[in-house]
Formats: structure tokens, C-alpha cells, sequence
């Protein structure tokens, strides 16, 4: 079970990596925060945020990732960018697979926030025994806007 948790991580952060890769041609800002890990009962879950900056926009993404694959609607996340004083400066709304996976991630932008420093934080939610159970990712480190 940990290595299949193992792969998916690697995986999770292999897309994360070519993502901020691919956007930094375009974003002059970027943070991908750590990974967090937990279980719950046999599954093993995972999560994390990141936060592209550039001279127009913010653009927060959010990960959470499962070691089975989970039935339709079971995995969600809500993208929130946070100022530098802790206070959550523009959300979005929560989102949740729409189809089955075993990770499942959504992207949020805005362009009329304030000049700052802002990170990515995401809530992530995952559906067990008729209830959804959320978890919070660790924050990205901040980056200037604009940048």
C-alpha cells in the first residue's frame, strides 16, 4: 500500500513539477508547498498547493490524491489564496470529481487582488461513511504580486 501510495506521490509531483515548469514561460512566480500524507482506516491519502505569480494574475492549484481509486464525486478541493497576514484574500468554490480517480485537482485565478505577498492553501475533502472529512494542505511559500 505505501508504495502504491509512494508511485502516486511521485506521480502527483512529476505533474506538479511540469506544470510549474510549463508556467514559468508564462507566470515569473511560482511555489509548489510540501506534500502532505495521512491515512484513513487502509487508505492512504495525499495533498498539496501551489501558487503561480505573475504581473497580471494569481492562480492557485490544489492536489488531493488517494491510494484506490474512489468512486464519483468522493475527492474535492476548494483553492484558496491567502495574504500575508493569514486572511484568505479570494476562494473558490468546492469542486468534486466527476468521474472515478484516485487524484483529483483544480486550478483558481484571480487579477484584482491588492500588490502583496500571497500563498496557495487548498482544502481538500474526501467522502467516507456518509460523511465528507476535510484536510487542509500546507501553504505554498508566498510569492510577490505582482510579479
Amino acid at each position: 500500500m505505501i508504495s502504491r501510495l509512494l508511485k502516486k506521490t511521485v506521480f502527483g509531483l512529476i505533474i506538479g513539477f511540469l506544470l510549474s515548469f510549463l508556467f514559468t514561460i508564462v507566470y515569473a512566480g511560482y511555489s509548489v508547498g510540501s506534500t502532505y500524507n495521512w491515512s484513513h482506516g487502509s487508505t492512504d491519502f495525499y495533498n498539496f498547493s501551489t501558487i503561480l505569480t505573475d504581473r497580471n494574475e494569481i492562480r492557485a492549484f490544489g492536489l488531493i490524491g488517494s491510494s484506490i481509486t474512489e468512486p464519483t464525486g468522493y475527492l474535492g478541493t476548494k483553492n484558496c489564496i491567502v495574504n500575508s497576514s493569514g486572511v484568505i484574500a479570494a476562494s473558490s468554490s468546492w469542486r468534486y470529481s466527476t468521474g472515478q480517480a484516485s487524484f483529483f485537482g483544480t486550478g483558481f485565478d484571480r487579477s484584482t487582488l491588492s500588490n502583496g505577498n500571497y500563498y496557495s492553501q487548498t482544502e481538500t475533502r474526501y467522502f467516507r461513511n456518509g460523511n465528507f472529512i476535510t484536510q487542509w494542505t500546507y501553504g505554498s511559500s508566498s510569492q510577490p504580486f505582482p510579479d
